[in-house]
């Protein structure tokens, strides 16, 4: 995969800074900041992203 320049496909990202307005984050209610997985609804703030993706790294080692 090559970079945006040259017109090739970026890998996907499992997080996606928001650009507008920021509503409230699903788990605790504070201002989000992330958008996961690029659906509108599925907003976290900084925190709670992070305890997500400690959540994730766990049960992938589980599966292990």
């Amino acid at each position: 995969m090559g970079d945006a320049k040259d017109g090739s496909q970026k890998p996907p990202k499992r997080t996606e800074r928001m650009v507008s307005a920021n509503p409230a984050c699903m788990v605790c209610g504070s201002p989000s900041e992330y958008c996961m997985r690029g659906i509108p609804k599925n907003t976290y703030c900084r925190g709670c992203a992070e305890n997500y993706f400690e959540l994730l790294e766990y049960l992938d080692h589980l599966g292990k």
